[in-house]
């Protein structure tokens, strides 16, 4: 199985985002890169793993994090250079 798996790219005020599994679990990426959303599909080649790996770091702080009071309401570390990331695909399914 893939570590990311692509589930859609939808848009929000004009901006690219996309819906994503990492490991199984749902994310959303708002406001992407079109190169990051192009890395989740093309994984293996060596610029897809240049974004991937800092993604993948973020995403591994986003779930050891999720359920602790402690970080809630700080989100900088969720905003990088390939977009804004969020837990779950917030009711977008297209």
């Amino acid at each position: 199985m893939k570590k990311f798996q692509l589930v859609n790219v939808f848009e929000d005020d004009h901006e690219s985002c996309c819906n994503l599994t990492y490991d199984g679990k749902k994310f959303s990426l708002w406001w992407a890169a079109v190169e990051a959303i192009a890395a989740f599909e093309y994984d293996d080649s060596a610029r897809a793993q240049a974004i991937l790996k800092p993604i993948s770091e973020v995403l591994e702080m986003m779930i050891a994090n999720e359920g602790d009071p402690l970080c809630k309401g700080d989100e900088d570390y969720r905003h990088t250079d390939w977009g804004f990331f969020d837990y779950g695909w917030n009711g977008y399914s297209r």
